[in-house]
């Protein structure tokens, strides 16, 4: 098994302090991506749909329970340089439009069954 997907193999930035969560370098780093395109303002609904889903799909792959993936997303939110500097009716928008995609995703019907 590779560095990339094995649980905990590396220092994790998206690991959620007190939640006790780790996730593989390759989880993190698409969290981290995943952030960065919806913090974006012109992100639409469907581009950010489709850049949720793999990651999703890798959250499920890791075992990551909805709730365990949300707190690493929310994680991951929060560490992304200069949200924190936005408007935060705009910051909180943009949070809350992630964080319902993402549970939308997590909950869709899987189309690869």
């Amino acid at each position: 098994m590779d560095s990339e997907s094995t649980r905990g193999s590396a220092p994790n930035p998206t690991s959620a302090a007190g939640a006790d969560l780790a996730c593989s370098t390759r989880l993190s780093s698409a969290l981290v991506e995943l952030v960065s395109i919806a913090a974006l303002p012109v992100t639409n609904a469907m581009r950010l749909r489709l850049a949720v889903r793999p990651v999703v799909r890798d959250a499920r792959a890791e075992g990551l329970r909805p709730e365990q993936f949300i707190v690493l997303v929310k994680h991951a939110w929060s560490m992304q340089p200069g949200l924190s500097s936005q408007d935060p009716v705009r910051h909180r928008a943009l949070h809350d439009k992630l964080i319902t995609a993402c549970i939308s995703e997590y909950f869709a019907p899987d189309s690869s069954a």
